[in-house]
């Protein structure tokens, strides 16, 4: 798409719709889409997307990441006139408050089976929106790619300021990218095992030493959801990267939680 075009929804996504304008039969949401422009609200470049996909002109992946796209804009900004900072504890519990809204919101928008897929399976979710991003955007370049011995730093870190009857060798962890910060859960790996804990506590004022960085840390004594747990939590920088670190007293959260974790083993 030209520079003097007027850009409609992303200049990516609109190369590729004016491709497929110009290659294909005349197409139902061509008009509406041609009438988007700075001005326009994100639930009305939502209705234009759902009739994008539903039209049949994309791929179903391509489909399904332009409608969450979409959603996931309105979303963000009816977030920002309701957000409440007083309400909102840390950066983990204000994203769990984001995806409950989320998922509200394409069910108010008749996207039932998105917001089922989102609550129920976040990995498939996370699959098709990224197979349909490519489609739009291409590949990008990892200017940070994931690197374990960082994480294997962190967790080192958090090993030692363990405080036990026995020095700690292992730990059990959960890790996953977010927009911002990597999240970081970690507890004894005997509760991982599903063995009793033995007892241990953790050096705070040490640990936050550790960090490059403190933005804030808590102990978040009642989880939203049930089954979770409490949980001591870290906001900060390490190694120059952010990071979200919750340090539990075992692994038994909401259902399905038990999945995923690793233990990491001190060399």
């Amino acid at each position: 798409m030209k520079s003097r075009e007027q850009e409609r929804l992303h200049p990516s996504i609109d190369s590729r719709l004016a491709a497929i304008v110009r290659s294909s039969e005349p197409t139902p949401w061509h008009d509406a889409w041609s009438r988007l422009g700075p001005r326009s609200m994100h639930e009305e470049r939502l209705k234009v997307c759902q009739d994008i996909r539903d039209s049949g002109c994309l791929p179903e992946d391509g489909g399904y990441f332009l409608v969450s796209w979409a959603a996931e804009n309105l979303a963000e900004e009816e977030d920002s006139r309701r957000a409440d900072p007083l309400q909102t504890l840390n950066i983990f519990e204000g994203v769990r408050a984001f995806d409950r809204a989320f998922a509200a919101l394409l069910e108010g928008h008749g996207e039932g089976r998105m917001a089922n897929l989102y609550r129920t399976n976040s990995g498939e979710h996370d699959r098709r929106r990224e197979a349909g991003r490519l489609f739009f955007f291409g590949p990008v370049e990892d200017e940070e790619a994931d690197d374990p011995n960082w994480l294997d730093g962190l967790l080192r870190a958090v090993a030692v300021k363990v405080i036990a009857s026995k020095p700690i060798v292992g730990l059990a962890y959960r890790s996953g990218p977010d927009q911002f910060v990597l999240q970081l859960r970690v507890c004894p790996p005997a509760s991982a095992a599903g063995s009793a804990a033995t007892g241990w506590a953790v050096d705070i004022e040490s640990l936050r030493e550790a960090f490059d960085k403190i933005d804030g840390c808590g102990w978040y004594a009642v989880p939203a959801e049930d089954g979770e747990r409490p949980y001591f939590w870290i906001e900060g920088k390490f190694d120059g990267r952010e990071v979200f670190l919750r340090l539990l007293p075992d692994v038994a959260e909401a259902d399905g939680e038990r999945k995923g974790w690793k233990v990491w083993k001190k060399p």
